[in-house]
């Protein structure tokens, strides 16, 4: 093979790889993928776990009473103490914060954040106000 030959046959070679790299390369449109549906209404019975370290994990209840952004929230401990506190919700997003009595007298705030994944799933973290934070996990309860 002549040395012009060689430069085109090279010239294919290359230029099919190039092409072909750039189809291979080229991602398949698959449509965007729906998020997962949140009505927007947390409102009812569910139940929170919360990840501790030291304890394993800790199950108790919630009862969210929503009234547009704003929630009334009741958390059931498993020893059978209820607290109640204030939350709001901005989107996808969820938080409340409790006072309760501290050891040692006066209160302290433990402050849950999270984000809603559907209308039956949310996460997120509660810390005690200066402390570190812990994940926890909700599912709601369907009767």
């Amino acid at each position: 093979m002549g040395g012009k030959q060689r430069r085109v046959v090279f010239g294919l070679v290359l230029s099919a790889g190039i092409l072909g790299g750039a189809f291979c390369a080229a991602k398949p449109d698959l449509g965007s993928v729906p998020a997962p549906a949140f009505s927007g209404n947390v409102e009812g019975e569910w139940e929170i776990v919360h990840e501790n370290a030291m304890a394993g994990p800790l199950k108790g209840s919630l009862v969210f009473v929503q009234q547009g952004d704003r929630l009334s929230v009741k958390i059931g401990r498993p020893d059978g103490r209820d607290f109640a506190c204030e939350g709001k919700i901005e989107g996808m997003r969820i938080e409340w914060i409790l006072e309760r009595p501290a050891r040692g007298g006066g209160t302290s705030k433990l402050i849950y954040s999270g984000h809603i994944k559907d209308d039956n799933r949310m996460e997120g973290t509660y810390r005690v106000e200066g402390g570190e934070s812990v994940p926890w996990r909700a599912k709601r309860i369907v009767k």
